[in-house]
C-alpha cells in the first residue's frame, strides 16, 4: 500500500450539487478517501434550495462551501445556472495544487476555469451527457440550455484539463480523442467492512435487517436500486417468468418514483416491495437484505460510459449481482464468479436471472460466493483514493 505523500496536497473538488444522489456519492467518498491519506480536500457546491443562505457544512470531516441556486432553474436547469456560476466566480477562487472538476455542468467549469492559482486542473467526468443523458429533442428552454452547454464544456474541458479522470474505459477513450493529455479511470467503489463469517448470527442478522425494511424475512428477494430505472422492467419480466415455480421470489425496489412502479411492475405488484428514496444508511441495509442485486443494462453509450455505484455496494454486502455484459462494471468483473454476466436483452437477463435464484439456498441466503477481501481490494473507496493520488502525483510531476 502506498503511503501518502509527507505533506499532503491541497486539492479543490468543484461539484454541481450537494444532493445525496448521482455523482455526489463520487465526489463525497473520494474527498473521504484522499483525507484519509492526509490531504488537504474542501468541496465547493451549490445547494438546490434558492432560499438558503451561503454557509460551510462538514460532512463525514469533508468541509462544503455551499452557495444557494439562484432563481430561474426553469431556464437554465440545475448545475448550469449562468447567474449562480458567476456569483462561484465571485464568491473567491480557492487556491490548491489541484483544482478538480465533476462533470461539464457551467457552475462547476466558471471556476475551474477562472482559477489562476493551482498547479493542476483536473476534469472528472463519469457519465456521457450529450448523446447519453440527453438525447432527444429538446422539450423545454432548460432542457435546450443544459444540452447546450453540456455539449460544449464535454468537448473543451478535457483538452484544457492537465488529466482527465473517468469511471470507465469509453469515457477515457472519448477524452483522449478530444484532446485530453493524461487519462486515468477511477472507479467508483464502498467503504468495506468486516467480512461476514457464514453461521447462523449472520443468517439471522439479515433477517432482522430485512424486517427493519418492512421485508419478508425468508423470502427469496431480488433488488433493484438507484434512479436510472430505464430497464426496471426486465426485472419485472425475470421476476413475473419465475412466480409460478418460486412462490416466496419477491422484487425489492428502491429509488425510482412510484409512478415508474406502477407502470413497469403492474403484472407483479403482489410480489414487489416498494421502500421509496432510502438514505444512503439505510440504502446500504437494503442491499444487505438481498439475495441477489440486480442491474439491467440496456447496450447504449449512456450505459457504456457509467460505473453504477449499486455494482459495488451489491458487492460490497455480499451480494452476488445479475447484470447485462455492458459497460465498464462488466469488463472488471468478467472473471468474478459471483457476477452473472447477462447478455444484452430482457430475454437473457430473465434466463440468467432464474440460474442465478436456483442457487440462492438456504433463505435468506448469505453469499459465500462473495469474496469480500478481492473486491475490497479493488473497490475499496480507500484503495480507489490511492488510485486517485498516485495519478494527481503523475500529473504534478509531469507539469514541472
Amino acid at each position: 500500500m502506498t503511503a501518502a505523500p509527507r505533506e499532503g496536497l491541497t486539492i479543490r473538488f468543484f461539484a454541481g450539487y450537494s444532493v445525496e444522489a448521482g455523482t455526489y456519492f463520487r465526489v463525497h467518498n473520494l474527498a473521504r478517501g484522499l483525507r484519509h491519506w492526509g490531504h488537504d480536500v474542501t468541496v465547493y457546491a451549490v445547494d438546490v434550495d434558492s432560499t438558503s443562505r451561503p454557509r460551510v457544512e462538514h460532512l463525514d470531516g469533508v468541509p462544503y462551501h455551499l452557495l444557494p441556486e439562484c432563481r430561474g432553474l426553469q431556464y437554465f436547469g440545475s448545475a448550469s445556472h449562468p447567474v449562480t456560476a458567476l456569483r462561484r466566480v465571485a464568491a473567491g477562487i480557492p487556491r490548491g495544487e489541484v483544482l478538480h472538476a465533476f462533470q461539464p455542468f457551467l457552475e462547476v467549469a466558471a471556476p475551474w476555469y477562472a482559477s489562476r492559482g493551482a498547479r493542476i486542473r483536473v476534469f472528472d467526468w463519469d457519465d456521457l451527457w450529450w448523446g447519453g443523458a440527453i438525447s432527444g429533442p429538446p422539450d423545454g428552454v432548460a432542457s435546450w440550455w443544459m444540452g447546450k452547454s453540456t455539449r460544449l464544456l464535454e468537448r473543451t474541458m478535457p483538452r484544457d484539463a492537465a488529466m482527465v479522470t473517468t469511471c470507465s474505459t469509453f469515457l477515457g477513450d472519448l477524452a483522449t480523442a478530444r484532446g485530453a493529455p493524461h487519462v486515468r479511470v477511477v472507479p467508483n467503489g464502498f467503504w468495506p467492512s468486516a467480512p461476514m463469517t457464514i453461521d447462523d448470527s449472520i443468517v439471522e442478522a439479515k433477517r432482522e435487517r430485512r424486517r427493519g425494511l418492512g421485508l419478508e424475512a425468508d423470502a427469496i428477494y431480488a433488488g433493484f436500486m438507484g434512479r436510472t430505472a430505464s430497464e426496471l422492467a426486465w426485472c419485472a419480466d425475470a421476476v413475473q417468468a419465475l412466480m409460478e415455480g418460486e412462490p416466496s421470489l419477491r422484487l425489492a425496489v428502491c429509488g425510482p418514483p412510484p409512478e415508474v412502479i406502477d407502470a413497469t411492475c403492474r403484472q407483479i405488484r403482489s410480489r414487489v416491495d416498494y421502500l421509496g428514496v432510502l438514505s444512503p444508511e439505510r440504502a446500504r441495509d437494503f442491499a444487505s437484505a438481498l439475495d441477489i442485486g440486480l442491474l439491467p443494462l440496456d447496450d447504449n453509450p449512456f450505459n457504456q460510459s457509467r460505473f453504477p455505484i449499486k455494482f459495488a455496494e451489491y458487492l460490497g454486502a455480499g451480494v452476488p449481482v445479475v447484470m447485462s455484459d455492458v459497460g465498464e462494471c462488466a469488463t472488471l468483473a468478467r472473471d468474478w464468479p459471483w457476477v452473472h454476466l447477462a447478455p444484452v436483452g430482457a430475454a437473457s437477463f430473465r434466463n440468467t436471472f432464474a440460474a442465478a435464484v436456483a442457487g440462492v439456498r438456504p433463505l435468506p441466503s448469505v453469499a459465500a460466493s462473495v469474496d469480500a477481501s478481492v473486491v475490497g481490494a479493488v473497490l475499496g473507496w480507500d484503495r480507489i483514493a490511492q488510485q486517485l493520488e498516485r495519478a494527481y502525483l503523475d500529473a504534478l510531476e509531469a507539469t514541472d
